[in-house]
């Protein structure tokens, strides 16, 4: 009777572990392991890096430059509003607007790669 009470307890222990990993996966937030291709982890979460993908998507094909390009800037000081557009090769592929000028960047290079990925098809 012990021995299956320790198996028992094993199993539950090994259940709450598992739904507790799935419960912060779901909230977003990193829980170890390999990092998926394409993210990075900040702050305990994982964060998609449009940047990264788009910097690896362009230099695919050669001689291509990404630049970023500060477009505006709405608010008050206390809430600014960033607005940053992405070229490639002097060609506009995207806009994003954020809080801060790395969140506007991120937005930015992803709507390139969507750009990029629909003129693929």
């Amino acid at each position: 009777i012990l021995m299956t009470f320790a198996q028992f307890e094993r199993e539950m222990i090994a259940t709450r572990i598992k739904d507790k990993m799935a419960a912060t996966r779901k909230k977003g937030k990193w829980v170890g392991g390999q990092v998926p291709y394409g993210y990075r982890v900040e702050n305990k979460k994982l964060f998609f890096d449009a940047k990264t993908k788009l910097q690896e998507l362009t230099q695919k094909d050669g001689n291509k430059t990404l630049r970023y390009e500060l477009i505006g800037e709405k608010g008050p000081a206390h809430d600014k509003i960033f607005e940053i557009a992405v070229f490639l090769n002097d060609l506009e592929m995207g806009r994003g607007s954020g809080h801060s000028k790395k969140a506007a960047q991120q937005a930015a290079a992803q709507q390139a790669i969507e750009k990029i990925q629909t003129e693929q098809k």
